[in-house]
């Protein structure tokens, strides 16, 4: 779910004239949303007043994108015996052992200060602060489940999460404090209603919308799938699977960790794919036991896409490494792009993996991804990924 919020998150806006100050005029700006839509507007009254009438033009005549339709669908809880029930709800399952249905969502207001944070301090029900690298799931679950049943949720509320610059190299600069709930993503089922934790809030997913999806995650897995995946033994790394892999079939390249940059901030490096295949296909290897990771996995594979056709430099780059992993034996052509993704998933404490495996905000979000891959023309399909024991492993020929 973050994941599809985040397509409205942020944008540079270019097509939209703001008045927002002289110093802006003509240029493209940044308009922020997800639950709602946060826009600069003008500083001077008339200004602002023709910001309000450009606004209302582009909604009066202007057919929202395909991609952001989902926002029709999503209702934000009001009434207060809902809320209320969905409060209860959540308290209790925060008193049970973790069990994946509660994952990991960056909070909309606080991207920038994720992307430069490097440390977290989390302070929850108690005096002291626990100092990590990331956000840490499991440490504000377990400080949670600590607490007296009714009072788990505000704990959680309550309990804060400072983003830190680095607090390695001396003094400390501060980039954001936030609620610990806000970082925390879920779905709750009340009859036949459906409802989701986001940043903090209460939303409601339509029923039309989740038939949808279903029927969109449903189409993903084909009766014959595009390679039969082989099992994962168990204690593999995710690299040496891949590399497994790639080296069980003639022409596979396995690119895990080959990273190119990204033409939108070089000190960040975009991983394209784990495999390719000999027929030039793109496949994505993950392994998880929550949304959390799955959300990545499809937000990987549009970042990977988007910027195979939109980027001469990442597909430059792309070839390089193709040429030098495979030994020089694969060539990529100077326009490659892209006209099938595999997205191959091991699901943990799963024998086999079907549409409704797949966690609840995973078929959503897998749902924006093949939309939007579609539309490009790009082929994407699901295939399961067995795990096995080394005595269940068939013996190498």
């Amino acid at each position: 779910m973050a994941f599809i919020l985040a397509t409205a998150r942020s944008m540079r806006v270019r097509s939209v004239s703001s008045r927002r100050s002289r110093y802006t005029r003509g240029k493209a700006f940044t308009a922020h949303g997800g639950c709602g839509l946060r826009v600069a507007r003008g500083i001077e009254p008339q200004d602002l007043i023709a910001d309000i009438r450009e606004i209302a033009r582009v909604c009066g005549e202007r057919t929202p994108h395909r991609e952001l339709e989902f926002v029709d669908h999503i209702v934000p809880v009001k009434d207060e015996p809902t809320l209320s029930a969905l409060d209860q709800a959540l308290d209790k399952m925060l008193g049970r052992p973790a069990d994946g249905r509660i994952a990991v969502s960056v909070p909309s207001d606080h991207h920038d200060a994720y992307a430069a944070a490097t440390a977290y301090r989390t302070r929850i029900n108690s005096t002291g602060a626990f100092d990590s690298d990331a956000f840490d799931l499991d440490y504000a679950l377990t400080r949670a489940r600590l607490a007296r049943p009714g009072e788990r949720l505000d704990v959680l509320r309550e309990g804060t999460v400072t983003l830190l610059r680095d607090r390695y190299m001396g003094p400390t600069e501060v980039l954001a404090v936030t609620s610990a709930v806000v970082w925390l993503e879920t779905e709750i089922s009340l009859g036949s209603r459906r409802f989701c934790l986001m940043d903090g809030e209460w939303y409601e997913i339509g029923a039309a919308y989740l038939e949808e999806t279903a029927n969109v995650v449903a189409g993903l897995f084909p009766p014959t799938p595009y390679f039969d995946a082989p099992a994962w033994e168990q204690g593999t790394s995710e690299n040496g699977y891949n590399n497994a892999v790639a080296d069980s079939r003639p022409g596979w390249v396995c690119l895990d960790t080959k990273n190119v940059a990204n033409p939108l901030r070089r000190t960040d490096q975009v991983e394209i794919c784990d495999l390719l295949t000999e027929d030039n296909t793109l496949v994505l290897v993950k392994r998880a036991d929550s949304s959390g990771p799955l959300s990545h996995l499809f937000s990987q594979a549009r970042v990977a896409v988007e910027l195979l056709y939109e980027s001469a430099d990442v597909r430059a780059q792309f070839a390089a490494k193709v040429f030098k992993e495979s030994g020089g034996r694969r060539t990529l052509p100077e326009d490659f792009t892209p006209k099938r993704v595999v997205l191959a998933i091991l699901i943990k404490n799963r024998a086999e993996l079907t549409p409704e495996a797949i966690f609840g905000f995973s078929q959503i979000t897998i749902a924006q991804t093949a939309k939007a891959l579609m539309a490009r023309g790009v082929t994407v399909e699901v295939v399961g990924i067995c795990s096995a024991s080394k005595s269940e492993l068939p013996e190498a020929a």
